[in-house]
């Protein structure tokens, strides 16, 4: 038997051997596939993704940028809005809280310490767990203080008031009693005058009865 029969009965039973250019080229065309997939992942991670906002959220976003922006009035309506409509939830205890902090920012024309105070009071006791409450305790601390004052300022300012009308009361009736005195004192000048020629006139009187008695 030949040498080639042999090896061809050796090799029938082991089936047909794929070829290795076959194999390579399985793996080639799974890698592409492997790094297509991995490139559109990343090319989807680093895409911007659309922004879900709730409606309080949402809310939220538009009063924070009517603040940052100055435009306080606006500001405290959405504010108000939100704490109203949404008082349990994240963005209301916000929303409550901005409220006393718009009251008393300093490039606020619209501030008002009093209502400022009020909102914090009420933040403090709607949201006692809050973690800006301190802030809250602080600022009702320091709006407390300057509402005493000014209340103690405006009892001394009409005490003031009173005061200065008196004394202008006063200047006034001076004025006027200063006036009639000179106006008497005028008068009193012309009487003495009036007087001195009165005099002159009653002794030409006597000179003429003097000189009418010779003559008899």
């Amino acid at each position: 038997m030949s040498i080639r029969s042999t090896m061809h009965r050796s090799t029938a039973g082991l089936g047909r051997i794929p070829s290795v250019s076959a194999g390579y080229g399985r793996r080639s065309a799974l890698s592409a596939i492997i790094a297509a997939a991995l490139v559109g992942f990343c090319l989807w991670a680093c895409a911007p993704q659309a922004v879900h906002y709730t409606l309080d959220r949402k809310l939220s976003v538009e009063a924070d940028s009517l603040f940052r922006t100055g435009n306080y009035e606006y500001a405290i309506r959405q504010y108000s809005k939100i704490r109203d409509e949404f008082p349990k939830t994240a963005a209301g205890a916000n929303a409550q809280y901005m409220l006393g902090i718009i009251h008393v920012h300093y490039d606020n024309p619209f501030a008002d310490y009093d209502a400022a105070l009020r909102e914090f009071k009420r933040f403090k006791r709607l949201h006692p767990d809050d973690r800006r409450i301190d802030n809250a305790k602080n600022w009702i601390r320091i709006l407390t203080v300057l509402h005493d004052f000014a209340m103690h300022y405006e009892g001394n300012k009409e005490i003031l008031t009173k005061i200065t009308e008196r004394q202008t009361a006063t200047s006034r009736s001076y004025a006027n009693l200063q006036d009639a005195y000179l106006t008497c004192d005028a008068k009193v000048d012309s009487l003495r005058k009036r007087i001195i020629v009165l005099e002159g006139n009653v002794v030409a009187l006597e000179k003429i009865i003097t000189e009418l008695e010779k003559i008899r």
